[in-house]
């Protein structure tokens, strides 16, 4: 029953991944009444997750999400579970489910704290939560829903559920394969294998369109190979194996497994084959050694004794090798390399040094990734953090600066207003104002006349005076008669201007009345801006202060987090590490052992040779 146990761990170890199968898009888009809101899901759907969650607070501060009120905190919850932080989210969606919140948020509030009960491994209280949902969900949440709880009735061991809930459900898209995957899950827990394998079988065959449906094929026939192997149908075994792909995550065990197909065969150097392979190839989950260890095996099988020989030290020289390597990554491991990894947001596999390669297998386990997406969000959290921090600090120095020059202007303001040149303005307005109203009443046309006119009208004037000087005669009237002719066009040239200059004049005392009001008004802000500038600066003090002090308990919290966090990767890091070193050193008591014994046996008959036993490894039968 080796493999039927491998069979079981192999499935629920998928079941994780059915969640990076994706959400299906909403059939359609939401309906947004309030500015705000629109602008919050806009930057959801671009994936800005901190951009979209500072303006969902800010909306709801200034009031403006009005309509949206109950959908707001349902995605607010989201965004914090996003970010690792379950404890906050809970709080949120146990709020709306104990407000006046429409029976389709309630719903969804049960499903996102069933998913938080979840990952917090509370299965019965997120088994208890779906019950409480009441209704469908909508359609982009529904595959999620059935996914989630057919994970948390395997977790709870409530596998025939799990397999009847699955069977009843049509999950859509990339959903299908990982839910007819968590079905056979189901099935092999309930004892119910051979209800599993034609599952296996179907899914094993299937074409894959992407690199998701690519990997759940390797994994049905991984799982699937090596059930048949476990009852002893080696060719069935060998048909499933042969269509895992060899660049695929499940290449290095399915060779180790068609290598194990064959010598059920006793196929010893069909064996060899796949062996061989796999100890040329990358190796991280530790395979290559068990590989190692098997070959001098189908070597010994064969009786080439000294090629079983010499299979055993190359298997023992490459443990100890390992061993070695293993206390240098175990030494990495505590420091700050595995942080490195873990935040570069890449494939272990593709990051050079000797720590990368072991955290493979670790890199598809839930609970690392979990706490590795928590450390990459902590950190762009820290980011955005540090970034208000300098913003502050640029915003207190800015409201410094407009303090100095305030102190600095304030003083000369205060003398020109003290000096009050608007006096001597006011009091000229008055008296050409009365002069105007004096003009329109006497009507002395003169008054208005221009400069070219008024010389005129003096040298008129002195030629009278001359004229009246001249004896009588027929000269003096000659003169006072043109004299007559000259002041009467000049009498009508101002008659005729009057009008006009009278409405130039009021025009002109409009103007210096606004100009006058103008700085009236001026001189009026300026002295309420004298007044209340001091108190102006000191609100923003107050206010820099305040968000600077939750600026620097915020980054605290998440520094004091991603301290707890980075403290946990290490630990699964080295338990996983530890666990190898011990496997390793297992592998190389193995071959030590075996290599003493093809030693002693050499010279003993082959009936006593075949009594050699085969490596005890992880995936032998």
């Amino acid at each position: 029953m080796r493999y039927r146990l491998i069979l079981t761990g192999v499935m629920l170890s998928a079941a994780l991944l059915s969640a990076a199968a994706g959400v299906p898009a909403s059939e359609a888009p939401p309906t947004v009444r309030d500015l705000a809101w629109g602008e919050v899901l806009f930057e959801h759907y671009q994936g800005q997750r901190m951009e979209a969650l500072v303006r969902l607070s800010a909306g709801q501060a200034r009031g403006e999400l009005a309509h949206h009120g109950a959908e707001a905190e349902l995605l607010k919850g989201g965004l914090y579970l996003a970010w690792g932080l379950r404890d906050e989210a809970a709080e949120i969606f146990r709020a709306l489910l104990s407000g006046a919140a429409r029976p389709e948020q309630r719903d969804a509030a049960w499903y996102w704290l069933a998913r938080i009960h979840h990952e917090r491994g509370e299965h019965a209280r997120a088994a208890a939560a779906l019950d409480s949902i009441v209704a469908s969900l909508p359609a982009n949440m529904q595959a999620d829903r059935v996914d989630l709880e057919s994970r948390v009735l395997i977790a709870l061991g409530r596998n025939a559920d799990a397999a009847e809930l699955l069977a009843g459900s049509v999950q859509p898209g990339t959903w299908r394969g990982f839910a007819e995957f968590n079905r056979a899950v189901a099935l092999a827990r309930a004892d119910r294998l051979d209800a599993a394998l034609p599952i296996l079988q179907k899914l094993g065959e299937e074409r894959a369109g992407d690199r998701e449906s690519a990997v759940l094929r390797d994994r049905a026939n991984l799982a699937l190979g090596l059930a048949r192997l476990d009852a002893d149908d080696a060719a069935g075994a060998r048909a499933a194996l042969d269509r895992v792909s060899l660049d695929g995550p499940y290449a290095a065990r399915a060779l180790l497994a068609a290598g194990w197909a064959e010598a059920q065969r006793e196929n010893y150097r069909g064996a060899l084959g796949p062996w061989t392979a796999l100890t040329a190839a990358a190796d991280f989950d530790g395979a290559a050694l068990e590989a190692m260890l098997a070959i001098p095996w189908a070597w010994h099988q064969l009786d080439e004794n000294g090629e079983s020989v010499a299979g055993y030290e190359r298997a023992a020289a490459a443990c100890d090798a390992e061993l070695l390597r293993l206390g240098a990554a175990r030494s990495l491991a505590r420091g700050e390399a595995l942080l490195s990894i873990a935040l570069a947001d890449q494939d272990p596999a593709q990051v050079d040094g000797p720590l990368a390669p072991y955290l493979y297998a670790l890199a598809a386990d839930h609970p690392f990734r979990a706490v590795a997406s928590d450390l990459r969000d902590l950190a762009e959290l820290r980011e955005n953090l540090l970034t208000w921090r300098h913003s502050l600090a640029a915003l207190r120095d800015m409201v410094e600066t407009r303090r100095a020059r305030f102190e600095q202007v304030a003083p000369r303001a205060e003398f020109r207003l003290e000096q009050d040149r608007l006096g001597p303005l006011r009091s000229r307005y008055a008296a050409a104002e009365a002069h105007l109203a004096k003009l329109r009443t006497s009507g002395t046309q003169a008054a208005l006349a221009t400069p070219a006119e008024q010389q005129l009208l003096s040298h008129l004037e002195v030629l009278e005076k001359r004229i009246l000087a001249l004896p009588d005669g027929a000269d003096r009237e000659n003169l006072q008669a043109r004299h007559a002719r000259l002041a009467g066009a000049m009498h009508w040239q101002l008659s005729h201007a009057w009008p006009k200059r009278v409405y130039a004049a009021e025009r002109a005392l409009a103007n210096a009345r606004r100009e006058l009001e103008a700085g009236e008004a001026a001189r009026e802000s300026l002295t309420a801006a004298l007044a209340a500038g001091p108190a102006g600066f000191e609100g923003f003090d107050a206010r820099i202060d305040a968000a600077a002090a939750r600026v620097e308990n915020l980054l605290r919290r998440v520094e004091q987090d991603q301290g707890r966090r980075a403290e946990a990767l290490r630990a699964l890091a080295l338990e996983e590490l530890h666990a190898r070193e011990q496997r390793v050193a297992a592998y190389l008591g193995q071959a030590r052992f075996a290599l003493a014994a093809a030693y002693d046996q050499a010279l003993q008959p082959r009936a006593a040779r075949e009594s050699l036993p085969g490596p005890a490894t992880e995936n032998s039968p």
